[in-house]
């Protein structure tokens, strides 16, 4: 094994390698990113370090993504490219793709060194231009100022920058750039080409195992790194060079290095090596000029396993499994590779003091699942797949997700983005570190993304729903997934019967209600088997989505509550109604436990701005209340402490929450109330099943506020079945806790 130090000067720190600062560090990483999961169907990926193009299933039509244009974005901005493609490749700044109409080449984005392939003196060409090249296209290739296609007929042709020689010609004549295709000269006929920063590898066809391609491997252009593979490590190589008598079925360039599959269907790595992606220790290790085996030491299945495709970012390698497992290795400092980045890797600490991840040991990119991948791709930081269903998902990205607002189920959480409003929801029975758990609180993984941009949301037991600032329909619904697999996820159904703007939407258990933005009037819909709906019956609706309006004149609404079976409402001039039932004193009157009401019914002597139900209670901020006087005001069940009496199981009365003053708002589930104080601090009583309020007593009823989380502060707080979540004041991001 040959084996030279980096031209970067080195240092030994403890146990970290310290280089000086590459490309890579011009990134902010702050605090590191989530998954992205973009719905649809697609069939191909290609990513550069700027934007990310997928060709969709059906229609080949193209979706591209500036993944980094806003650092705060998630699902990155989309933009369409003009055509329809079969294939596509991005390099550094420009990008090519095959037609799928008539299989002609297009090409676009900088052309400073005639990358693109067209007869013109603009650096930078905005649309797809047709390249003038009459042969059909086998394989093509994409680096930083290059373009290389294989032909029908197995000639390799290149265009762009030669600074290193990357195009040589038959005369071995040099030339800095050309704008014009260039048959690169060789006896041999190729069907597969890959290519990196100034070198270009490809393999020769030399016969079939099959219905499957094999041959040798050729280089040509810089070998700073030994990329070559023929044992040097210098000069520029300037004709096609072999780089052994090894046959391979697959081969793939990253920035200075380079992959291959053997035709055992093994993986073999050579080249630059200074994060680790030849799975070798970069300490130890930090180029290799021959083709070496790819090995795990902590994983003693690996060398069992059998691959058939490959992806190389700047400094990381893929592969996919014949099972369709993906398999990653190299830089994970963005978390690009899935899971935390300092989680089995080795740091690497730049001279400017800014520290990369190596995770040199092949993992698998998502350990906690078997999600099958049919492609892969990446860049300096992100990590994208199509899965086998043909959805996009991607690793590694800037920041958390921020939000201004949250809702959770028994087991299903949604939060609207602070920046673009976008819905984020997720199941939580997969756990926080479940690969498809959330962004709560594993900064690594993200859940599933809404298109729309919503106002509000609620999620109830079976289904959530939510109102953007559309018009007429703005309101939509979808059903909360068991699990968050891709392949059991649901997106956002107009809610056609509410044919005007609506302001809210809240879901229960088993009816939910609306109100109208203009009119102020509410609509609900589901079970009526207690007069919930306050229509005048009893009668349930047919379908769950088909809501009747609440009759109720001269009165319109701001903010609405349910629990099991009854609803509660603020008008806008902060008056109370219920109706329902009032078996634990839900409708607030003071009357008999036994009475139903199936119209709106008016709590006297109370005024409310806001109101939060659980399963058979409610709780509300007093309107206009002084400063000295307790703030929070709740009815029903009581049996666990939620209403804060010490001596009633339940009252049919309002009574105020004692020492509630400093308190700035109110959020209940089930059996549980938790308040946020002026100073932003959680305070949390009644039932503490899941450690909620307490990880001492956990089977213990709370009767009186007590802090929770006493080291953070929150925005807002949301309650589930098993968990409470909330959004840091700090950054906005959301802290989840419970579940003992």
């Amino acid at each position: 094994m040959k084996i030279k130090m980096l031209y970067f000067s080195l240092f030994f720190m403890t146990s970290s390698l310290i280089i000086l600062s590459t490309h890579a560090e011009s990134f902010s990483r702050g605090k590191r990113s989530v998954i992205w999961n973009e719905s649809g169907t697609f069939q191909s990926i290609s990513i550069n370090n700027e934007k990310l193009c997928a060709i969709k299933s059906n229609s080949n039509e193209t979706a591209c993504f500036n993944l980094y244009y806003d650092k705060t974005r998630l699902p990155p901005q989309q933009f369409s490219i003009s055509g329809k493609y079969k294939l596509i490749s991005m390099g550094e700044r420009h990008t090519c793709a095959i037609s799928n109409i008539d299989s002609s080449l297009y090409c676009w984005g900088f052309n400073k060194s005639g990358q693109i392939g067209i007869e013109n003196n603009n650096t930078y060409i905005k649309e797809p231009s047709k390249v003038n090249f009459q042969k059909e296209i086998i394989s093509i290739s994409t680096s930083q100022a290059n373009t290389y296609v294989v032909d029908k007929d197995g000639d390799i042709w290149g265009w762009g920058t030669n600074m290193h020689n990357q195009i040589p010609n038959s005369n071995f004549i040099t030339y800095l750039a050309s704008n014009i295709p260039r048959k690169i000269p060789n006896s041999k006929k190729f069907f597969a080409i890959s290519s990196g920063d100034y070198f270009m590898c490809s393999l020769s066809f030399e016969g079939m195992n099959g219905t499957e391609k094999y041959g040798n491997i050729y280089c040509v252009g810089d070998n700073k790194y030994g990329q070559h593979g023929n044992g040097k490590d210098a000069h520029d190589v300037i004709y096609l060079t072999k780089i052994s008598y090894k046959n391979y079925i697959s081969l793939a360039a990253g920035k200075t290095h380079i992959c291959a599959i053997t035709t055992e269907k093994k993986l073999e790595c050579w080249g630059n090596n200074n994060f680790g992606q030849l799975s070798y220790d970069p300490k130890n290790t930090s180029y290799l000029t021959t083709p070496h085996p790819v090995i795990s030491l902590n994983d003693s299945n690996f060398q069992n396993l059998k691959f058939k495709s490959l992806a190389l970012t700047d400094n990381s390698t893929c592969a996919i499994t014949t099972e369709n497992i993906p398999y990653c290795f190299g830089d994970n400092t963005y978390g690009q590779l899935g899971g935390e980045p300092e989680s089995g890797a080795e740091p690497i600490t730049s001279l400017s003091g800014f520290t990369y991840y190596s995770h040199y040991k092949p993992k698998k990119l998502m350990p906690s699942t078997e999600v099958k991948v049919k492609s892969i791709a990446g860049n300096a930081r992100s990590t994208c797949i199509v899965t086998q269903n043909n959805e996009l998902q991607c690793f590694g990205f800037i920041q958390k997700n921020t939000y201004s607002s949250l809702s959770m189920g028994s087991n299903y959480i949604c939060g609207i983005s602070s920046y673009n409003t976008r819905a984020f929801c997720s199941n939580l029975e997969d756990g926080l570190s479940g690969h498809f758990a959330n962004p709560w609180n594993a900064p690594l993984v993200t859940p599933w993304a809404s298109s729309q941009s919503f106002s509000q949301v609620s999620v109830g037991i079976y289904h959530s729903c939510g109102v953007t600032n559309e018009s007429p329909h703005n309101t939509y619904c979808w059903s909360n997934p068991e699990t968050s697999e891709m392949s059991k996820r649901t997106h956002p159904q107009i809610v056609e019967q509410l044919n005007e703007p609506m302001s809210k939407i809240v879901v229960g258990s088993a009816h939910s209600c609306a109100i109208s933005k203009q009119t102020g009037s509410l609509f609900c819909s589901g079970n009526n088997g207690a007069g919930q709906l306050g229509n005048g019956n009893f009668m349930s609706t047919v379908q769950t989505l088909h809501y009747n309006k609440v009759i109720l004149p001269n009165v319109s609404f701001k903010d609405i509550a349910l629990s099991d079976y009854a609803t509660c409402a603020v008008s806008t001039e902060n008056d109370v109604y219920c109706f329902g039932i009032n078996k634990y004193g839900e409708l607030g009157n003071g009357g008999f436990y036994s009475q139903v009401k199936n119209t709106p019914q008016k709590i006297k002597n109370i005024k409310l701005k806001s109101i939060s139900g659980g399963n058979n209670f409610f709780c509300g901020m007093k309107a206009n209340a002084s400063e000295n006087e307790n703030k929070v005001i709740c009815w029903g069940d009581n049996s666990e402490g939620q209403i804060g009496l010490t001596h009633k199981r339940k009252s049919s009365k309002t009574v105020e929450l004692p020492n509630s003053k400093n308190f700035i708002s109110v959020n209940t589930y089930v059996s549980t109330t938790c308040l946020i104080s002026k100073n932003n601090e959680a305070f949390c009583l009644g039932n503490n099943l899941n450690g909620i309020i307490s990880s001492d007593n956990p089977y213990e009823a709370i009767y009186a506020p007590i802090h929770v989380q006493s080291n953070k502060k929150f925005n807002a707080i949301s309650i589930g079945n098993k968990k409470a979540c909330g959004i840091l004041t700090s950054d906005k991001t959301v802290f989840c806790w419970g579940n003992q």
